[in-house]
C-alpha cells in the first residue's frame, strides 16, 4: 500500500508531499524537482497543482448521458486527472471543461492511500 502525505524532510529543513511504502519515503509531483516548502501547507498545494496539471478529458458513450457539474446541462464528456489516487471524474460539457472548473468542483485529500 502507498500512503500519501505531506511528510517533513528527514532533516527538519521543510515539507514534500511524499509517498509512503514500507519504510521508503520519496517526494511525489512537482516536489520531486525542487528544495522542501516552508510549510505542510505549501507542500499541499504543491501536489494539488501538479495533480490538476494532469488533466484530460473523455466521451463516453453516447446512450450515457451525464450532467455538467457546472451548467447541470446534458453532457457526454468528463474530465479526470491522470493520478491514481486523485482520478475524480467530474461531468464537464465541452464549454466548462476547463482546468478552472475542474479545480472548482476537484476535492482534493491532504492524506489519501492507494493500493498502485
Amino acid at each position: 500500500m502507498n500512503y500519501y502525505e505531506a511528510r517533513q524532510t528527514k532533516d527538519g529543513t521543510g515539507w514534500h508531499f511524499t509517498c509512503q511504502n514500507g519504510a521508503d519515503v520519496w517526494a511525489v509531483g512537482n516536489c520531486r524537482e525542487h528544495p522542501p516548502h516552508a510549510t505542510r501547507e505549501e507542500a499541499e498545494e504543491c501536489y494539488c497543482d501538479a495533480v490538476l496539471e494532469s488533466l484530460e478529458t473523455f466521451q463516453r458513450d453516447p446512450k450515457h448521458l451525464l450532467i455538467c457539474a457546472e451548467c447541470k446541462q446534458p453532457t457526454h464528456r468528463f474530465a479526470t486527472t491522470k493520478d491514481a489516487g486523485f482520478a475524480q471524474r467530474i461531468p464537464l460539457c465541452a464549454i466548462h471543461n476547463t482546468r478552472a472548473i475542474y479545480a472548482k468542483h476537484f476535492e482534493f485529500s491532504p492524506v489519501f492511500v492507494s493500493s498502485y
